[in-house]
């Protein structure tokens, strides 16, 4: 989801993601990392966006499965006293970060999709810097 953004507007859209993601930690206890990339595929990703793996808590790469719902397990593990409803995944993947998360009760949120599906019952966002309108006020 990070990654994913046009040539033309990618350094004023880096620097904007950095951003939104140091308010999201500010306003919020945890702010983690899944992703279904490799570990050093993960940290090329970001360090390519000026991000470090610091301004996470918890980092989960693709040697465990999202697709599975291995990853997702392993993330409820990390914080034993969170109930799977108090988690909020951000994904841009309708099977893996919605569906897989569902089915283990965690809430869901989609970014990057240009035709919402009627039958995903979350927030379908167009963009990833449209999450400040929502989940930071």
């Amino acid at each position: 989801t990070l990654e994913n953004t046009k040539k033309k507007e990618k350094k004023i859209k880096k620097n904007k993601k950095i951003e939104l993601l140091n308010k999201l930690k500010q306003k919020y206890k945890h702010v983690d990392l899944i992703t279904g990339s490799i570990r050093p595929i993960a940290e090329k990703k970001l360090k390519k966006l000026n991000i470090s793996l610091s301004l996470f808590d918890q980092v989960i790469t693709g040697e465990v499965g999202k697709s599975d719902g291995s990853a997702y397990r392993a993330w409820l593990k990390c914080y034993p006293d969170f109930k799977p409803e108090q988690f909020l995944y951000i994904g841009d993947r309708e099977k893996s970060d919605y569906w897989v998360p569902k089915e283990l009760m965690i809430q869901c949120l989609l970014v990057n999709i240009s035709i919402p599906n009627p039958e995903v019952h979350c927030l379908q966002l167009s963009n990833l810097l449209s999450l400040k309108k929502y989940l930071i006020s």
